[in-house]
């Protein structure tokens, strides 16, 4: 209102009237009660605070005791999203709720970066496991297959942001991995809308079977190329990288069929 000129400000009628606009948005429940700041120099500018809340949140109001400014406020969470059903498109993005949920090892980047909507700007921003130190020091090939005849492994499990059902493709994206990118990858998928609990009794089933992968590439898999069973669903995938290395990107496109319900391993 003030157009950036210094002395200007809100009318009290302006902040009554915000006040009851915001009263009206609904009902707000305390984030962070009050606490004292620092000073805006380098050494004390940051601020960390954890926060419980398990509501889902739309909107935050800021209190100031008894003025002054804030350069950013940044609020770190999970999307959740309202009915995606019918919904066309990445589901398993991060924008409609995707999440990295565990894996083996995380070297450098975390499994959550998969699902990230843009393009990765560097390989801290995808997914790599450390090198396994057990690796034999001569590589064989399987002759049927021409794939490193090896059982060493490094895994992640992704939680899709909804039911995925009618599965039109999967994405899977190297970029910037180029002398660490892993020899081959392979994906199983599971449908499981109560959430995977502790993992015990889960029954995995194979989406795509152990191919080779490449530096710095992006892979494109369509239904004729995954092992999609008639009317099938999935809920999460587990992504299988040999022996090791790292991945920019995992990204699944389907059409939304239901919800996925939260449990505390899922979060």
């Amino acid at each position: 209102r003030g157009g950036g000129v210094i002395g200007t400000c809100m009318t009290p009628e302006d902040v009554e009237l915000a006040g009851k606009q915001c009263e009206e948005i609904g009902e707000w429940h305390n984030l962070l009660s009050q606490t004292p700041l620092r000073s805006g120099v380098p050494e004390t500018r940051l601020h960390l605070f954890d926060v419980e809340c398990q509501k889902p949140i739309t909107h935050v109001r800021v209190n100031y005791f008894p003025d002054g400014g804030l350069a950013r406020m940044k609020l770190f969470g999970y999307v959740t999203r309202g009915s995606l059903e019918g919904v066309q498109g990445e589901l398993s993005s991060v924008v409609y709720g995707g999440r990295g949920l565990g894996c083996s090892n995380q070297h450098y980047g975390v499994p959550s970066n998969l699902l990230r909507v843009h393009t990765g700007v560097d390989m801290g921003d995808g997914w790599e496991t450390a090198r396994q130190l057990n690796r034999p020091p001569i590589i064989k090939r399987d002759p049927e297959t021409g794939l490193v005849d090896t059982p060493l492994h490094d895994w992640c499990v992704l939680r899709m942001g909804c039911v995925v059902g009618a599965v039109e493709k999967l994405v899977i994206d190297t970029k910037w991995f180029r002398g660490n990118y892993p020899e081959s990858v392979q994906i199983d998928c599971v449908y499981a809308p109560k959430g995977l609990g502790d993992g015990k009794g889960v029954e995995w089933k194979p989406l795509l079977p152990r191919r080779r992968s490449g530096a710095d590439q992006l892979f494109t898999y369509g239904r004729d190329d995954l092992a999609l069973e008639e009317g099938q669903k999935i809920t999460h995938l587990k992504l299988y990288i040999f022996p090791d290395g790292g991945v920019s990107r995992v990204r699944l496109f389907g059409t939304g069929q239901g919800k996925i319900e939260d449990d505390e391993d899922d979060k």
